[in-house]
């Protein structure tokens, strides 16, 4: 007997995979549209705007843990390298 073979596609699905491909170790990537739905309810740090292949520049965010300390330290640094990488350079102001 043969299961069910299901495929998924659209602008979400994609979406999910470009914040998955261009997000920073040990982050959960967010664009604006989920940080909007979340802000207040999860401490968010932007990673500024990002060129997102197949969807163009979009400003994206990353939960922070809330932990302060030593965690949050490594993910704002992550951040940063990234951006460097890229050719970008994120300010402390921008990030929080």
């Amino acid at each position: 007997r043969k299961c069910p073979r299901f495929c998924y596609f659209g602008d979400t699905v994609n979406t999910a995979s470009r914040m998955e491909s261009h997000g920073v170790p040990m982050g959960t990537s967010l664009s604006a549209s989920t940080a909007d739905l979340l802000r207040g309810h999860y401490p968010l740090l932007s990673c500024g705007l990002q060129h997102v292949k197949g969807k163009g520049k979009m400003r994206t965010y990353v939960i922070n843990s809330g932990e302060g300390g030593e965690a949050e330290g490594r993910l704002v640094e992550a951040i940063k390298a990234k951006a460097i990488k890229e050719g970008k350079l994120l300010t402390d102001a921008v990030i929080f």
